[in-house]
């Protein structure tokens, strides 16, 4: 039985958390005299003195496209186009800044079921919004919410685990956070992979004081590629199986992963993760993978997914 769910996908950047995108320019064609520029000078001194801004004749063109709210099984959109004079497009994106119209700066992520169980993060931050102790290993599950009003990547998290007496367990960090590149609003996910020697921690283990780290807009160097994905399904033995399409012009290679977690009724987290049957997706073509449950399928609310490769090029 197929599943058909909420899946969405979000814009690097100009998304305001609302499904629209933004995007300002601001134009100015006036030549100047030295005569009129000093009489703009003298103008603009009145205007200072009033309190009135000064008009430079400049013009402002604000265009907003609404993007499409009806339900679909997979959604993805590429980043807004940077502006072919924009001096930060081949490095550095500063905060507010447009991402380049690159595949590293591509974003998706397919939600099925209901997304308002999605907790909300602290505005202003990329926060953790749920976090689940271990089951049988030594990680944390986690989703996270960007609130930051910007695009981030590479979302780091990390902390000290504490047994159930407050003792220390061990440290560690996310290994990775997908996807990787998080629009305004978006959310991503992951674990923390606490060291230890042992091969699991206790009941009551937890993460009190987590630290997330990440990268405002794209880092000058990045080779992580984001996917999509297609054809979701579950299957009757609760296996999970689908298609990774790869939109872009580049072909993407391995290992490509397939990241999903799963959010309970109860607010537990239990994520799971499957490679694709091949490691390498020329431009326009897909591959399959399948994530088998053991009999072991977790009853979600809401599930996340996200698929990945690189650029090895």
């Amino acid at each position: 039985m197929r599943l058909m769910g909420l899946a969405q996908a979000y814009a690097a950047t100009g998304n305001n958390g609302r499904g629209q995108h933004v995007i300002a320019r601001t134009s100015t064609t006036a030549t100047l005299s030295l005569v009129a520029l000093l009489a703009l000078t003298a103008c603009d001194g009145d205007n200072a003195e009033s309190g009135a801004a000064p008009d430079n004749g400049a013009e402002d063109t604000t265009t907003e496209e609404s993007a499409d709210d009806e339900e679909q099984t997979s959604v993805a959109s590429e980043a807004d186009d940077a502006d072919e004079d924009d001096p930060e497009e081949d490095g550095d994106v500063p905060q507010g800044e447009s991402l380049p119209n690159t595949p590293q700066a591509y974003t998706a992520i397919t939600i099925v079921g209901d997304e308002s169980a999605l907790p909300e993060g602290e505005d202003g931050e990329v926060s953790v919004v749920a976090i689940s102790e271990p089951d049988g290993n030594t990680s944390f599950p986690f989703i996270v919410h960007n609130r930051t009003g910007q695009t981030v990547s590479r979302v780091e998290v990390s902390g000290r685990a504490l047994g159930p007496e407050g003792e220390t367990l061990g440290t560690g960090s996310s290994h990775s956070v997908d996807p990787n590149v998080i629009p305004p609003g978006g959310y991503g996910f992951g674990y923390v992979y606490v060291d230890s020697s042992d091969w699991d921690l206790p009941a009551g283990s937890e993460i009190p004081d987590l630290r997330v780290k990440y990268t405002e807009g794209l880092g000058s160097f990045e080779n992580i590629i984001t996917l999509d994905i297609d054809n979701f399904e579950q299957l009757p033995s609760g296996d999970l199986t689908g298609d990774v399409v790869n939109p872009h012009d580049v072909t993407v290679t391995g290992p490509i992963s397939v990241d999903i977690v799963c959010l309970s009724d109860g607010g537990r987290v239990t994520d799971d993760r499957s490679f694709t049957d091949s490691d390498e997706v020329d431009p326009g073509d897909y591959t399959t993978w399948t994530i088998s449950s053991y009999g072991g399928s977790s009853e979600c609310v809401v599930r996340l997914l996200s698929a990945s490769g690189y650029d090895m090029w």
